[in-house]
């Protein structure tokens, strides 16, 4: 089946599970020894700012985790709640929108696709998970 495959499909590498199970195997079984910091990077995003050129911003862990202690502090988020991811995750603004949730053991609830450009089924499908609640402020 592979060699017919391969014909078929020139230019891509086939592993099959047996060899990634042996390849697996050869790793080791123990934790690697990382030296954790509030300054190590937490994610970087790519942008062109205002020059036209790509470049990466690096988010650092007591960046990310100061502004989850704001967020939770402004909206109460708690194991009740359903809050909808709805920035696509290329926009920096979508971080608050999945790290918060995760954060405080709420449900993240993921709009369809096709809810992206209808407003109609994109309500349906917010009320129908019960998100509401990520609009509540502690004011």
């Amino acid at each position: 089946f592979t060699e017919k495959l391969n014909e078929v499909v020139s230019g891509v590498q086939l592993q099959t599970v047996d060899a990634l199970i042996r390849t697996i195997a050869d790793y080791p079984t123990a934790p690697p020894l990382v030296s954790l910091s509030r300054e190590n990077l937490a994610y970087a995003i790519y942008t062109s700012g205002s020059t036209g050129r790509p470049k990466a911003a690096g988010i650092r862990h007591e960046a990310l985790a100061n502004h989850m202690a704001w967020m939770q502090h402004e909206f109460l988020f708690n194991e009740a709640d359903h809050i909808a991811q709805r920035t696509s995750i290329g926009f920096d603004a979508s971080v608050w929108e999945f790290w918060a949730p995760l954060m405080c053991g709420a449900h993240l609830f993921m709009p369809s696709a096709r809810a992206q450009d209808d407003l109609e089924l994109l309500c349906r499908e917010i009320t129908a998970e019960q998100t509401w609640r990520c609009c509540r402020y502690q004011r």
